[in-house]
């Protein structure tokens, strides 16, 4: 899997309890350069575990993985030490999480939000930091970017706020972006203008990403390939076209009828057993 830049081969995790309690079973899978892949499954499948896996953020005493391989650009993430991890995430490996509302420091300006990142990752300060902040913020189709970076998070709207998280994630030209369910908060135009923002900004800059979401319908739009996940496990996965079109697995069969638009008013939705 040396040509993929993600590539997380059969793991499995655990959290701590009496007994333990298993949420990840042979996960398996693979991004390629520049490529957006939809992770999708209901609430309590594994997505957001395999992401914060993915960027080492859970206490290892909680969730403890106990097989399996996460690689980035052939780096073995769940073998590096602390620090050189820490530099990693945030630069190389982006992440947008799941509640963008509440994404931000409330008591803290958007601009001196973005200029701590910047330090941190590439010493950059002052005034080129708020230069390049304001030009990333262009490009996300803001307006006034100097109006939001002198603004709290509070006195924006959800969408002005979930460009500034993306500008965030965005800001050190990272390589691979984790979206965990980035719209959820947001309603349907907003959403729709969000998706083609990432979009848009993962070609010009190259990223791959890898949307978590639980809505099929977003990865029809967004995503080049997907992978199901039911229960900890991939069930499967492959092109978006081929997978959305042609089902396999009965789960994948019920995910699609549950979207309003297959459905006629109060039809029964399948649920897979």
């Amino acid at each position: 899997m040396a040509e993929h830049l993600l590539a997380i081969d059969r793991l499995a995790a655990e959290f701590a309890g009496d007994p333990p309690a298993r949420v990840l079973h042979g996960v398996s899978l693979a991004i390629e350069r520049g490529a957006i892949a939809g992770l999708v499954g209901e609430s309590g499948s594994g997505k957001s575990v395999t992401a914060k896996l993915i960027l080492r953020l859970l206490d290892p005493t909680l969730c403890r993985v106990t097989e399996g391989a996460i690689r980035f650009d052939g780096i073995d993430l769940l073998a590096l030490a602390a620090e050189p991890m820490r530099r990693l995430r945030g630069k190389r490996i982006a992440y947008v999480p799941q509640e963008p509302m509440n994404a931000m420091n409330p008591s803290v300006r958007i601009g001196k939000q973005l200029e701590m990142v910047l330090r941190e990752h590439l010493a950059i300060g002052g005034r080129e930091a708020r230069t390049r902040s304001a030009a990333l913020l262009e490009k996300l189709h803001v307006r006034d970017p100097e109006r939001i970076l002198a603004a709290y998070p509070f006195q924006l709207s959800g969408g002005l706020r979930q460009r500034a998280v993306l500008a965030n994630a965005f800001l050190c030209d990272p390589e691979l972006l984790l979206a965990d369910e980035p719209t959820t908060a947001l309603d349907v135009t907003v959403q729709a203008e969000v998706l083609e923002l990432i979009r848009e900004r993962a070609r010009e800059s190259g990223a791959a990403v890898l949307f978590i979401t639980h809505n099929m319908g977003v990865v029809w739009r967004l995503c080049h390939t997907v992978f199901v996940m039911r229960r900890g496990t991939i069930v499967e996965h492959g092109a978006t076209e081929a997978v959305l079109e042609d089902p396999r697995e009965a789960y994948t069969r019920s995910l699609l009828a549950a979207l309003p638009e297959r459905n006629r008013p109060r039809t029964p939705i399948p649920v897979a057993s």
